[in-house]
């Protein structure tokens, strides 16, 4: 074909509206295609759709180019184009029109791009991924500071002051900053730069100097590369002594490091860091050498914080971070078992308030708000407060592990709990807090190899940490199955902590020896009286010896004063149990659904929160006839119990079979027992008394056989913790302790 006729045919096309077609009908698609991505999820229709329309669309485009080629639009209507007369063609008026089409549609198209990005990359409805964005950034370590002053008290002084300057830095989310707990192991090092940042997982580090002589304060700092060794930025500061300029250098400080790191501040961020917590500077070092006893978690240095806190308050009454301190330790000393949650929490009210009305934009004010929320039972609200905490402190460890313990305790996240200590460990990877949760939370989920190493490197970093060794002992007997391993790991830590003396009685009432329980019990109870693990023990005692009235009267009284998240599903089941035996079932129905109200809804939410308390509902409902109510609570437990590991703390032990059995399912009862069995799962199953949840199949053989089985390897275990006893390796009562030679073996 010659050059005119392409000419002419190219012109044709034009004059025809052919190209205008062609792209108007492409941005059509597009647009089309966007609104079935956002249509398709949102209205929970097939993806076959989107192919569907896909398809369509590619075969209705030569059609609509055919059709512009052979029709023309006239105002007598749709004509074939050889039928007009080329003086009366509107064809330009139609292009025109066209175009205006084009326009409009790509003005939507934009809009419907600048949405669906915005709402894939800017919205965060999800907390995984707000506080997924927080890790990955510039990265740095503050090795501790050196106390350059002729007086050694200075230290805490200084100490403090390093503290203070990390808790400026973890306000920008731009950076990630190593926890204070995991700097510390490098004073006075003699490690190079390199070795020190690739322990840390940090680019940079931040070291230096302060030395305080009468009214006056000199500090010198220097940012260097921890691959090249390089000075990044140094500075010396020698001031007057005063709150204003300790302050004003730490700002200083913070943004110097911001700029050479190419970290960015938003403008929240910086009113932040600008903010001054106090002008007292007697208040100031109250506080600081505080949070240095804090920091410890030592019961004693608790305690001795508080009196710090108390004096910082004393010298400033508007002083938020010391309002905030002090409820935290006193948050701490419940959780230690040293104080009753009604007092902890009569006490922490009035300066959770105080601190919240002087300036809540500060991560401990929002973290303590959110323990306040988490103990009052407000659940969602503490979710919030612990990611308003991540929001305005990224680096602040101790949210991320405040809010791990909640999805474990609470929602039944594990996977999510998981993470966050994950993420806890990564700010602050030698501090031992976030080693043994997280290693515990591993082996919740399945993962009890890796389980065993993390533990094993928390006790390898700090053998006294006695949490770490009761942890161990935790994992090596329900994950492991090795209970007399486990006993030993608790014996070493209840020498260094006697708090732990409650664990050791537990773990010898899962093996079915209740005498020796009684004993470690006993010694417990006398210095803890109110503690729930102490009730908790007694109630398996009284349950061991057929008390249950006993036990139902202890667990009522206990319910009414505590809401231990932990114990709840044992102290309602001896509840039902004993209500079983006189006909209360309405009353055990009313106190589950007071704990309990998800598992009442239309749609039951069960979690590995709660899949224990589901499972001994569904057999009080069945009892009562609430056929409905009861197979819709069984049915979401079977899909929670899908997804758990058979050996862990909270594994499903023996629940699976519990449900078959309640639902009259014998086979499947018996098969789940079974697969228990397989499992090496171990722990003591009274033959002689038959529990409610397995009556349905304890005349089966074959279910006898099985529960023969796991008792033998119960026996098995309680030979070798008398060996042990006999060899002078395990202590049989709480006085024989001291005079047992532990090592570090788990």
């Amino acid at each position: 074909m010659s050059d005119s006729s392409n000419k002419g045919l190219f012109q044709e096309l034009k004059r025809r509206n052919v190209f205008r077609v062609a792209i108007a009908f492409i941005i059509v698609a597009w647009l089309l295609l966007q609104l079935v991505d956002i249509l398709v999820p949102m209205l929970s229709l097939p993806d076959w759709i989107g192919r569907l329309v896909f398809l369509l669309l590619v075969i209705a485009f030569p059609i609509s180019l055919l059709f512009a080629w052979a029709f023309e639009l006239t105002p007598e209507g749709v004509k074939l184009e050889k039928n007009v007369d080329r003086s009366e063609s509107i064809t330009h008026n139609t292009g025109r029109k066209l175009d205006f089409i084009i326009i409009g549609v790509l003005v939507a198209a934009l809009g419907i791009s600048m949405y669906v990005n915005f709402d894939a990359d800017s919205v965060t409805e999800d907390s995984t991924d707000e506080i997924t964005t927080t890790i990955g950034r510039a990265s740095i370590a503050v090795l501790p500071f050196t106390n350059r002053s002729a007086n050694e008290a200075d230290v805490f002084f200084v100490d403090g002051m390093h503290d203070d300057l990390l808790t400026q830095l973890a306000k920008i989310s731009a950076l990630k900053v190593i926890s204070r707990t995991s700097v510390l192991q490098y004073r006075d090092t003699e490690k190079s730069m390199k070795i020190i940042g690739d322990e840390l997982g940090v680019s940079t580090l931040l070291e230096g100097g302060v030395q305080r002589a009468g009214n006056r304060i000199r500090i010198n700092v220097q940012l260097i590369d921890a691959n090249t060794d390089a000075h990044l930025w140094a500075e010396t500061y020698n001031r007057e002594l005063t709150t204003e300029n300790i302050f004003e250098i730490q700002e200083e400080i913070a943004y110097r490091i911001a700029d050479a790191l190419h970290a960015a501040l938003s403008p929240a961020e910086q009113k932040r860091i600008a903010d001054r917590p106090t002008h007292s500077l007697k208040a100031y070092e109250a506080y600081l050498i505080g949070r240095q006893r804090l920091a410890t978690r030592n019961l004693d240095d608790v305690e001795e914080s508080i009196k710090y806190f108390e004096v910082a308050i004393a010298e400033d009454e508007n002083f938020a971070q010391a309002y905030a301190s002090l409820a935290e330790a006193r948050i701490v000393q419940n959780n230690s078992g040293q104080r009753s949650l009604e007092d902890m929490l009569e006490y922490i009210r009035p300066l959770v308030a105080k601190a919240r009305s002087i300036n809540q934009e500060i991560g401990i004010v929002y973290n303590v708000m959110g323990g306040l929320a988490e103990y009052e039972g407000d659940i969602e609200l503490a979710e919030t407060y612990y990611l308003k905490a991540i929001e305005v402190g990224p680096s602040y460890s101790t949210a991320y592990i405040w809010l791990g313990l909640l999805h474990q305790n609470f929602t039944g996240d594990f996977e999510e709990a998981t993470r966050l200590f994950g993420m806890a460990l990564e700010l602050d990877p030698a501090a031992t807090l976030p080693k043994y949760n997280y290693a515990v939370q591993l082996a919740n989920v399945g993962r009890r190899d890796e389980a065993l190493q993390v533990i094993q490197k928390a006790l390898q970093d700090a053998p006294n940490v006695s949490t770490s060794h009761a942890m161990a002992g935790e994992i090596v007997a329900y994950s492991f199955g090795r209970f007399a391993d486990g006993i030993r790991s608790v014996q070493r830590a209840s020498v260094l902590d006697d708090l732990a003396k409650s664990f050791v009685g537990f773990l010898f009432a899962e093996l079915g020896d209740f005498e020796t329980a009684k004993l470690w019990h006993d010694a417990y109870a006398r210095d803890y009286p109110d503690a729930s693990f102490a009730k908790e023990i007694e109630l398996r005692l009284l349950r061991a010896n057929g008390k249950m009235k006993e036990a139902a009267r202890l667990a009522e009284k206990t319910l009414e004063h505590s809401r231990d998240t932990i114990y709840e599903p044992d102290l309602l089941r001896a509840i039902r149990d004993y209500n079983f035996t006189v006909g209360l079932d309405t009353d055990s129905i009313e106190k589950y659904r007071d704990f309990y109200p998800e598992l009442f809804r239309d749609s039951p939410d069960v979690t590995r929160a709660n899949i224990g308390a589901a499972v001994d509902l569904v057999l009080l409902l069945k009892m009562t006839g609430q056929e409905h109510a009861y197979l819709s609570i069984a049915e979401a437990s079977l899909d929670v119990i899908v997804t758990m590991p058979r050996m862990a703390a909270t594994g499903i032990g023996l629940l699976d079979v519990e449900l078959h059995a309640i639902l009259g399912d014998r086979n499947s009862a018996i098969a789940a027992l079974s697969a228990a069995d397989d499992s090496g799962l171990l722990f003591y199953v009274d033959p002689g008394r038959h529990y409610p949840n397995l009556a349905n199949i304890a005349d089966d053989p074959e279910y006898q056989r099985l529960i023969g089985l796991i008792q033998d390897r119960v026996s098995a275990e309680l030979r070798k913790i008398r060996e042990m006893e006999n060899a002078g390796r395990l202590a049989r009562t709480p006085e024989e302790l001291p005079n047992i030679v532990f090592d570090l073996s788990l």
